[in-house]
């Protein structure tokens, strides 16, 4: 069996790494690759740039092809060129389905024999759509900015002042408020005090 010492396969510190099959001679093998780990972010929101990133090792250096797959779809494929040890790779993604994405990077690398190594696997929470809260006197001003704010894939919800919560429960499910020809007049409460938003 491959060793860690440290994170990293005891591999680094060979030249060449001898594997004795039970009743046959030893196999050399020139070039090891691993791929370590793909490191993603535990949650996002729908939508939103994260990076995917492939930690991959390399006994010596040379080319190989990295693949990208999200929930066994292949995403696309990239051909590099690996230095000896910790390579790392990074790939922007932004997703537009909510629930659990599960992403999986494989190296292939010409003379790497052990190809049981080669596959990291990761998952990613995608939340819902941001919602913003949007108020205005005139729902008919609002209409222009709540129409571009749904382009960008927002939730948008659209009320007059009166209509505004007054409390933080209210309001926290709100990723965004926006407050359009809204007087501080109308954001306060029937004992008086003003509402902080």
């Amino acid at each position: 069996s491959i060793g860690t010492d440290g994170g990293l396969p005891s591999l680094r510190l060979a030249q060449q790494l001898e594997v004795v099959i039970a009743g046959e001679a030893p196999l050399t093998i020139d070039r090891e690759v691993v791929a370590e780990e793909l490191v993603l972010p535990r949650e996002v929101k729908f939508g939103e740039p994260f990076h995917a990133r492939l930690i991959a090792w390399s006994q010596k250096a040379g080319p190989a092809q990295i693949s990208l797959f999200r929930n066994g779809q292949f995403i696309g494929s990239q051909r590099v060129t690996l230095v000896e040890g910790k390579n790392v790779f990074s790939y922007r993604q932004s997703l537009d389905k909510e629930g659990v994405q599960v992403y999986q990077a494989a190296v292939e690398a010409t003379g790497d024999e052990i190809l049981e190594n080669n596959r990291a696997i990761g998952t990613v929470l995608v939340h819902g759509r941001p919602m913003v809260l949007v108020a205005d006197k005139d729902r008919t001003h609002a209409a222009a900015l709540a129409a571009a704010l749904r382009a960008q894939q927002l939730d948008v919800t659209v009320v007059e002042p009166a209509g505004i919560p007054r409390d933080m429960a209210g309001l926290q499910k709100y990723d965004g408020i926006v407050l359009s020809n809204v007087s501080a007049i109308e954001l306060e409460r029937p004992d008086r005090k003003s509402t902080r938003l």
